[in-house]
């Protein structure tokens, strides 16, 4: 049996591993500040997995919890300090906080750290509600485009306002970068509902380890986009649609049975050259999944290979259920639009965490990172908070080393009534065509150019 001071101190240590003392050796605070930024970052975590509803609940307990988590006894007291002296240092902690929880990663997932000889990240966007306070509506709701509006009398005017429905609550757009080998968050941008998680792609790009698969649904596709991955080296594994129009015949490389191109009429007048792909076509029990690559060498990514990593593309999406679900983040509860990306920064940092932890428990007993299961991991966390809150005994390490996925197989549940049930038509396969004579002349210029 475990001594007393060791279960006490198991969830210091593992926040400890999480963050030390020397991140923020050097950092100079405010005069002011009575927050040292180790207490700032471990109550941020204690803040992010309470399980109370308001958030100054979460705060008030973690007043009685961290001073079993943190020896320095530098903490404000009240949750408006709390939120400003965060909001002041957040910018400068994220980097920090992010590049010491990848180097986690890479110390614990040596053997899990890549799939088929890839480092794969599946990339994959959603949308999170925010209070509708007059301030979110303002700061997160799209801009419509500027229409033209016909003057009408006040009279049809006041009619039209009655009838007209309340606006969806405002929401905040979340792009999340996941590493599929480990299971693990890796990066994020949020934004507006209006914004483009291909765009989010584009900023994450130079924060990926060197040659990265980037595997993702039909969202993220365009010549822009994937030209940006080509040229920082990457390459990537995306599910291609009906609104995408390909080209085969052109000529530009040998001519295989896989072989296709993506070259809008665009950028050929611009006199860029196109972007050669390999197609792949599988069945999934309904339809057919069409999926393109710019990695032409079978040797390198063949198509079983590239059927097993698009499956395990499906984890991003459990892993954004379980934000929003298990972590309950499906609606976030700040009032200010300031507040709310603060809360969402430390709510992903938290989870992160928090799996972190489980991993490394099932790692170190020759398990895998598929055995983790997010609601068991939270549990164990949660009640370990409890329990230092009371200054009962509680083996944190044992508890996420035994937590295990179900492995229930759920049943088909397309026939049933869902009231948020998308109802929209699947997209088909993607337009493909033959390389008419002007195309292929141009392909020939520009490849005669390159060499």
């Amino acid at each position: 049996m475990r001594s007393r001071k060791t279960d006490q101190l198991a969830l210091e240590h593992g926040v400890s591993w999480l963050f030390d003392d020397e991140m923020f050796a050097g950092w100079k605070r405010h005069g002011n500040t009575t927050w040292s930024l180790s207490s700032l970052v471990t109550m941020a975590l204690i803040w992010a997995w309470g399980d109370d509803g308001g958030l100054q609940e979460r705060f008030r307990k973690g007043l009685t919890i961290l001073p079993r988590l943190d020896r320095s006894g530098e903490w404000g007291g009240t949750y408006q300090g709390f939120v400003k002296v965060l909001r002041t240092w957040t910018k400068r902690l994220l980097p920090a906080v992010v590049r010491r929880l990848r180097e986690r990663m890479q110390n614990i997932g040596a053997t899990d750290w890549k799939i088929c000889g890839w480092t794969v990240m599946a990339v994959d966007g959603t949308r999170i509600e925010t209070p509708r306070t007059k301030e979110n509506e303002a700061w997160f709701s799209r801009v419509p485009k500027h229409r033209r509006r016909h003057r009408q009398s006040s009279r049809r005017r006041k009619s039209t306002q009655k009838r007209k429905q309340q606006p969806a609550a405002p929401q905040v757009w979340l792009t999340v970068m996941w590493h599929v080998g480990l299971g693990l968050l890796w990066d994020w941008r949020q934004g507006p509902s209006g914004c483009s998680e291909r765009a989010h792609l584009q900023e994450m790009l130079d924060e990926l380890p060197e040659q990265t698969l980037v595997v993702a649904d039909a969202g993220f596709q365009g010549y822009e986009y994937w030209q940006s991955l080509i040229e920082r080296d990457h390459s990537f594994l995306i599910r291609v649609a009906g609104n995408v129009r390909l080209l085969r015949g052109l000529g530009y490389v040998r001519r295989r049975k896989q072989i296709a191109y993506l070259w809008p009429d665009a950028v050929r007048r611009r006199k860029q050259p196109p972007i050669v792909l390999r197609l792949f076509e599988f069945h999934d029990g309904r339809r057919s999944v069409w999926l393109a690559t710019n990695v032409l060498d079978p040797g390198r990514l063949s198509s079983r290979q590239a059927l097993k990593i698009y499956h395990l593309r499906w984890g991003v999406e459990l892993f954004i259920r379980g934000f929003k679900q298990t972590f309950g983040r499906g609606k976030l509860r700040s009032r200010a639009p300031q507040n709310v990306e603060l809360e969402l920064h430390w709510s992903l940092i938290g989870l992160w965490c928090l799996e972190l932890l489980a991993v490394r428990e099932l790692l170190a007993r020759s398990r895998t990172p598929c055995d983790l299961s997010t609601a068991g991991a939270l549990r164990a966390v949660r009640q370990a908070l409890q329990s230092a809150a009371a200054g009962v005994d509680f083996d944190l390490c044992s508890q996420l080393a035994a937590i295990r996925h179900d492995g229930y197989r759920r049943r088909q549940k397309s026939i049933r009534s869902w009231p948020k049930k998308k109802t929209t038509i699947p997209a088909g396969p993607p337009q493909l065509s033959s390389a008419n004579t002007e195309q292929i002349k141009t392909a020939n210029e520009l490849r005669n150019q390159a060499a």
